[in-house]
């Protein structure tokens, strides 16, 4: 039977939870949009981030200088210093 027929059919078609992510406030961030940081020894600036469900922070980065092909890269919070 597909979904649409059961739908139609008025058979057991359950909603998902809806699951809305938590809103974070700056100070739950370990790094902020902007701000210089470290990968290493690469020289970097915050570009964006997000958590993941399990809520690891993660960031995507622009590296300053040399790049090694990749000036954009997306790290977990704990890469970074």
């Amino acid at each position: 039977m597909m979904l649409m027929e059961v739908q139609t059919e008025g058979g057991a078609s359950e909603e998902p939870p809806n699951r809305q992510g938590r809103n974070y406030t700056e100070e739950d961030w370990k790094f902020r949009i902007g701000q210089a940081v470290w990968l290493g020894e690469l020289s970097a600036v915050v570009l964006s981030r997000t958590r993941s469900v399990a809520g690891v922070e993660i960031y995507r980065i622009w590296i300053n200088g040399r790049a090694f092909g990749r000036p954009v890269r997306c790290v977990v919070g704990r890469a970074l210093k």
